[in-house]
């Protein structure tokens, strides 16, 4: 052992000297130009029922008289708005303008790609003549718009309808995409911006709900009105921030990093804008996935639509211990519960992975518990172990499956996939780059001696997961250093 440690102390040295000619040569990343325009065009077009309106046209400005940013381009005021006729007394007033980018903006990411979409915006409020406005129109003046628009690499198109109901007071989003990809599209995130004020800042404030498939609740101090964005499938992240413009000269809408705080605690005050992620993990070419969003407006929290199931639980979240493990090594996998019914449950949960992410093939099951009674409104917390003795080295997709109870019909939300995969790789190649390096022993020196809970901590460089970066998982990399996954 003696020599050992004599070894890893040169290494220590060599490594200490490149790390400091690394730190000399970091790159500069140059982020892209903003969109910009100073043609739009727009068209009448007025969602409405008794209590609600969803204005695109000029009569947006007449009520919320909103004054045009300079720094915008002209007529950037006739940006959607929606109205709620909150005193019910038949007008719809300034002060109760309560949201505007209803379109939704869409914005569609596969393996790091990013594609945006405003449908309704683009079919409405621009140039008839966009390319990728596949189609748009009424269904049912003036209660139902629907608009169907393509990303310019022609992988998916998204479809977007947007109804109003007559005596009610909330209006659905349904959003629908299918894959015109020749080719299965992997790592599919979905996520829906929901604008909630553009009145402010008048300390607004915007939450999750994580009772209610992480439902986003926002309220509007200036109208005294509550605003809710109920999902029919779990959101697995969530976003809430200032407003800033839209998706045009002045913009940051898309810039903002998802807030993964799903506990239901206040996480902005101000002009709220709202967003919901959704992990929709792999599409075939052909196929398509859908969600709706059920947005409603009350005077009081309770007023917001939740649906409600005597007979109802979900999994609601997923976390590894490690995003990257050796093979042949384990790590430990949690999987939260939730009884959204009314009704004490006893039921199993089953934790899948579907193979090497590169070659799609059969579910291949982890490991199954029961959850013996579990009282609504309560959840709870499974951990299983992954032995990854026997998987080939690649990238896996974790999902959970909580088995239907009797009389259950809500079970959208019975599965869920893990938003990060799993990397099964040689021992030591911490970064999942298929070998073992400088890279990799750099990260783990720096987290040496870092004990589990410690700020230093990073599980990925506990290779042998017995919660202390130390000597042995030193050893552990310097002696497979060098190797290379063929």
């Amino acid at each position: 052992m003696t020599n050992r440690i004599k070894e890893i102390l040169v290494w220590t040295a060599i490594i200490a000297v490149v790390t400091a000619a690394i730190g000399t040569a970091i790159a500069i990343i140059n982020l892209g130009d903003k969109i910009t325009s100073s043609n739009l065009y727009y068209a009448d077009a007025t969602l409405s029922n008794e209590q609600i309106k969803l204005l695109y046209t000029d009569e947006a400005v007449s009520i919320a008289n909103y004054t045009d940013d300079t720094h915008e381009p002209t007529g950037w005021e006739l940006f959607p708005s929606i109205f709620w006729d909150s005193n019910t007394n038949g007008t719809f007033e300034a002060n109760e303008s309560v949201g505007h980018a209803l379109s939704p903006c869409v914005h569609f990411t596969h393996d790091d790609q990013t594609y945006h979409f405003w449908p309704l915006h683009q079919s409405i409020m621009q140039d008839p003549e966009d390319p990728h406005v596949v189609s748009s129109g009424w269904i049912s003046p003036p209660h139902i718009y629907r608009s169907t628009v393509e990303d310019a690499d022609q992988l998916l198109t998204v479809e977007c309808t947007i109804s109003v109901l007559d005596g009610n007071n909330y209006f659905t989003q349904e959003i629908n995409i299918t894959s015109t990809a020749l080719s299965t599209l992997t790592n599919v995130n979905l996520i829906a911006y929901i604008g909630i004020d553009i009145n402010g800042p008048f300390d607004d404030y915007a939450f999750i709900d994580s009772c209610h498939n992480n439902m986003l609740k926002a309220y509007d101090n200036e109208t005294g009105v509550w605003f809710g964005a109920y999902p029919s499938i779990r959101a697995n992240s969530f976003e809430v921030s200032e407003w800033n413009d839209g998706p045009y000269e002045g913009d940051d809408l898309w810039q903002h990093a998802l807030n993964d705080d799903l506990d239901g605690i206040t996480t902005s005050t101000g002009d709220v804008e709202g967003a919901l992620k959704f992990y929709l993990h792999a599409i075939q070419p052909g196929e398509s996935k859908s969600l709706t969003i059920h947005c409603s407006f009350g005077v009081e929290e309770s007023d917001l639509y939740v649906p409600s199931f005597p007979h109802d639980i979900a999994v609601a979240n997923i976390t590894p211990s490690k995003t990257v493990v050796g093979e042949g090594y384990s790590l430990l996998i949690n999987v939260t519960v939730e009884n959204q019914g009314t009704n004490t449950e006893t039921f199993n949960v089953t934790l899948y992975t579907d193979g090497n992410i590169t070659l799609i093939g059969d579910e291949i099951a982890i490991g199954n518990q029961t959850v013996p009674s579990l009282a609504n409104g309560a959840s709870t917390t499974l951990t299983f172990t992954w032995n990854t003795t026997g998987f080939v080295k690649g990238n896996y997709t974790i999902s959970a499956y909580a088995w239907p109870v009797l009389g259950e019909t809500d079970t959208a939300d019975n599965t869920l996939f893990a938003e990060k995969c799993v990397c099964v790789s040689i021992v030591g190649d911490l970064d999942c780059d298929r070998d073992v390096d400088l890279y990799d022993a750099v990260k783990l020196l720096v987290r040496y001696g870092a004990k589990k809970g410690s700020p230093s901590y990073d599980p990925v460089c506990d290779i042998d997961g017995d919660g202390s970066i130390d000597l042995y998982d030193a050893v552990r990399l310097l002696t497979r250093y060098g190797q290379k996954d063929p």
